[in-house]
């Protein structure tokens, strides 16, 4: 964990969370003692200001204060409060630590005000009413208004929680899937449709480091993980599935609302599959622990050990930074064919640890399980080598069972656009891909454009071979596929049964 530099006497500090998560990584905010910059008492209390905290705005009061019980049940040895105020006044630098509402676009931006030494004297917290996309929602137990899950909301405990740590003297972190990184994108899903933020391993570690430490443990499993580095901020994306090559499983959004790259998923599986399940583990306390994982089948997002146990094994989780790993679990072949499931997992399995919460401690993959006599995944083995015959097609019509050249690309984010027209009477419609080399990821949409925010189903190995199998495809209109990625010589077949 690192801090943000800043400079001298009654300096003012701004750290924001924007909306497209940009800026550089942390580093260690030096006082006159060239150690990090923190506040010198071991707690602090923010005045949240009555004309949009108080009377019928109470719901952002409430929202701020679930944030700061996320904050304080850390083992920091410091304490975030806040009480209303009806003084009438805010302000930057006016003597008084204050949380309000203002006109912006942006997320939020935190100020600290500092001394000689680098102390924090002072900090304010400003959030803006006017961000697009919907703006910012209170209720985490709607969890399909929010982005990646459905609507395009902005949780607004996330954001609280990302700029109470820039007013304790954390700065952005791009290098592990964490609060000071995209906050959106780093929550736990407890049930069926509630969403819960926390602070997570690396931003407590860091402040640990800065503050000190008093007791507790906590271990987590996420459904999210890092992916990469925008500016100051990590960018996170979704956990998969995986076959037992390492191969991700072909997948479609579980929202079609959901118009963002890493929405939820439901992966195809067949009944009697060993698979490889992703997840993020997370020690938010003091110690290590080597403790239980079990793994469930459930017919809902509530993942308890009451539901269907389908293995078990020990990990050791240690402190300092999230480890993303992949675990080997094999579904149970007795499963009804296409049928919805999830595939679950709970850390601490045998309740040996003493935690503050254990509302963090489960997660889940959504599963659909295919015919139990099909491979779910075609063979692009036998698929022809169009590109050592024939020239590249660019972004046209495509007809049924033709095998076409896709064009190279150099580019991750490069696209080719194709549609087929789906007669009457089709009930299959089938995607592969293979041939060449590269990574090129291909993308489904039934009645617009395919995009990377944009798609019914996509296939995103870690090479060109991809397959998706949409069943019942809309008839008597165009389908839409599309390739992206940095590819060379790779072919494409699209077929309607």
């Amino acid at each position: 964990m690192t801090f943000i530099k800043t400079t001298k006497l009654l300096s003012i500090s701004l750290f924001s969370a924007l909306i497209s998560a940009q800026a550089f990584g942390y580093q260690y905010l030096p006082s006159c003692n060239n150690t990090v910059e923190k506040w010198s008492e071991k707690s602090f209390t923010y005045n949240a200001d009555a004309n949009g905290f108080g009377g019928i705005y109470s719901k952002w009061f409430d929202s701020f204060s679930t944030a700061l019980e996320r904050f304080n049940s850390t083992p920091v040895d410091f304490k975030v409060y806040a009480r209303m105020d009806d003084d009438g006044s805010v302000g930057i630098g006016n003597g008084e630590s204050e949380v309000y509402w203002v006109y912006g676009v942006s997320s939020a931006v935190a100020y600290n005000t500092t001394d000689t030494c680098g102390r924090i004297v002072e900090t304010d917290v400003v959030f803006h009413n006017s961000i697009p996309n919907g703006g910012y929602s209170d209720d985490m137990d709607r969890k399909t208004d929010f982005r990646g899950y459905g609507l395009e909301y902005r949780t607004f405990e996330t954001t609280a929680l990302h700029e109470i740590g820039h007013s304790v003297g954390l700065g952005h972190e791009n290098r592990y899937y964490n609060i000071m990184g995209s906050d959106y994108t780093h929550l736990h899903t407890t049930g069926e449709n509630s969403l819960r933020s926390y602070m997570g391993e690396d931003a407590v570690n860091g402040l640990i480091n800065a503050y000190g430490s008093t007791s507790g443990e906590d271990l987590s499993v996420a459904a999210w993980r890092y992916e990469a580095a925008s500016g100051e901020y990590s960018t996170h994306t979704r956990n998969r599935l995986f076959d037992q090559n390492g191969v991700a499983l072909s997948s479609e959004k579980v929202e079609s609302s959901c118009t963002r790259e890493y929405c939820e998923m439901r992966h195809n599986v067949k009944p009697g599959q060993t698979v490889q399940y992703e997840m993020t583990l997370e020690n938010n306390g003091l110690n290590s622990h080597s403790v239980e994982l079990g793994y469930y089948i459930s017919t809902n997002a509530a993942i308890t050990n009451q539901d269907t146990l389908i293995g078990t094994e020990r990990v050791t989780v240690t402190r300092d930074t999230p480890d993303t790993v992949k675990k080997t679990v094999t579904i149970p072949a007795d499963l009804q064919a296409n049928t919805n499931y999830y595939i679950g997992v709970i850390i601490d399995n045998a309740g040996q640890v003493s935690e503050w919460t254990e509302a963090n401690n489960t997660s889940y993959i959504h599963i659909l399980t295919t015919d139990g006599n099909s491979n779910p995944d075609p063979d692009p083995v036998n698929l022809a080598d169009a590109c050592a015959t024939e020239s590249p097609q660019t972004s046209s019509g495509l007809t049924s069972k033709d095998v076409v050249c896709v064009p190279d690309a150099s580019l991750s984010t490069s696209i080719q656009y194709y549609w087929i027209y789906v007669p009457a009477d089709t009930t299959k419609l089938t995607v592969t891909t293979g041939h060449g080399s590269g990574n090129g990821d291909i993308y489904y949409n039934a009645s617009d454009w395919a995009t990377t925010g944009a798609y019914d189903q996509r296939s995103i190995n870690n090479d060109n071979v991809e397959s998706l199998v949409i069943d019942n495809p809309p008839t008597n209109g165009y389908r839409f596929i599309s390739v992206v990625g940095e590819r060379a010589n790779m072919s494409l077949q699209v077929e309607l049964e």
